[in-house]
């Protein structure tokens, strides 16, 4: 169990903590008090006493505002700064909202307005803003600190960073550690919004792993969706639940949902995803609107090899990671047998199954047996054989490349 998995499941998350602004502020002042090697003594002197700073920063006593603006303007701290201690747990809150629309600009300017604070709620927001851009090594620090003292965190803020820790992990591919980050957040307990992004969230990730049980994660997260007002989200949770139908190659199904769809760029785009998966190059070649990053790759692909080969190379595609195979693009990028066999065999498979991700090691098998001319006894063997130990080992590598 991992720690933060632990650590959720020790307090369960079954109440919501305390009213704790003061709680915030009391870590903020000494955090920053001793950071700048401030004695208790110096920092009260001529304003309250000794115990009566201590009990602040204990969070034992709700301060004397006049007090409190004293002692943190001798901190450097603003009275902006100060209100914004004041305003973080509703912050948090407005940017899981943002997460749920996908507007990260909220996020950039919390981030902004907070600069220079030193407590764990502040670090949240800044989690929350580098996995936004997308900077791993950044939000992998933040998230390390944070990691460090989960036991200091109220229920609350431990189950809002669990959340943001499961996007950090799928945004590293590792979807069963994503799960493990929130699988004891009870939902009742943490916020109509935050609840919702966890069920998006579970949904998207069963999706990428490509798991049986992805369609009732869809309707759990489609019904929080329409309970909640959140209409806007139902068509992409609609686009991932189609894209699972073509992984699946349940075409009535994909039909259907697809015909129940409104937005034009999304609609297009599936389609244009279901004949290159299809081997319809003719319709995807025929497609001429507007298409989002994925399906114009593979569109690209298609019609304009080089510059598409160039893209996935140089990594230029702005992409969400739930939608974006990159180990898939990577491979459809190699225009060279030997080199597309030993991508498969080196990388490919190995990383797809330690992603459990079960479409593209399915995928990567089958390319395979197409690749060597093996029967399906081969296929089968190597199948069983990744179920078994997770990854092809130094000596199985030796033995497929030796028969070819």
């Amino acid at each position: 169990m991992g720690r933060l998995k632990e650590e959720l499941h020790s307090r369960q998350i079954r109440r919501y903590s305390r009213d704790d602004k003061y709680e915030i502020v009391g870590t903020e002042i000494k955090k920053r008090r001793k950071n700048r090697s401030q004695t208790l003594e110096a920092l009260s002197e001529n304003v309250c006493s000794l115990s009566y700073l201590c009990k602040i920063e204990k969070n034992q006593i709700e301060p004397n505002k006049s007090f409190l603006r004293e002692i943190c303007s001798r901190l450097e701290l603003s009275d902006d700064k100060i209100d914004y201690l004041f305003e973080l747990k509703e912050t948090i809150a407005n940017i899981i909202k943002a997460y749920l629309v996908e507007d990260y600009g909220f996020v950039e300017y919390a981030f902004v307005s907070g600069e220079g604070l030193e407590n764990y709620r502040y670090d949240i927001i800044k989690l929350a803003y580098y996995i936004s851009k997308k900077d791993i090594r950044m939000a992998d620090l933040i998230n390390s600190k944070l990691m460090s003292i989960t036991t200091s965190m109220s229920d609350y803020d431990l189950a809002i960073y669990s959340i943001f820790a499961s996007i950090l992990a799928v945004l590293k591919y590792d979807f069963k550690e994503a799960l493990d980050d929130i699988e004891y957040l009870d939902p009742k307990f943490i916020g109509k919004e935050a609840t919702l992004l966890k069920a998006t969230l579970e949904f998207k990730i069963h999706f990428a792993m490509n798991m049986a049980d992805t369609p009732t994660y869809y309707e759990i997260a489609k019904k929080l969706s329409f309970e909640y007002g959140y209409y806007s989200s139902i068509e992409s949770l609609n686009y991932y639940m189609a894209h699972y139908y073509i992984k699946n190659k349940c075409d009535q199904s994909f039909e259907s949902l697809v015909g129940r769809m409104s937005n034009k760029k999304l609609i297009s785009s599936l389609k244009c995803i279901y004949a290159f998966f299809n081997n319809n190059i003719t319709a995807v070649v025929n497609i001429d609107e507007n298409l989002n990053d994925y399906a114009n790759v593979l569109k690209m692909l298609c019609i304009n090899y080089k510059d598409a080969k160039k893209l996935i190379r140089d990594n230029a595609v702005d992409y969400y990671r739930f939608d974006y195979d990159e180990l898939l693009l990577e491979y459809l990028s190699l225009d060279v047998r030997k080199h597309r066999y030993d991508y498969i065999l080196k990388k490919g498979l190995p990383l797809a199954t330690k992603y459990n991700d079960k479409y593209l090691c399915d995928y990567f098998i089958y390319e395979l047996s197409t690749i060597t001319k093996k029967t399906v006894g081969y296929k089968s063997f190597l199948n069983a054989y990744l179920m078994v130990n997770g990854i092809i080992e130094k000596e199985e590598l030796e033995v497929a490349e030796n028969e070819e």
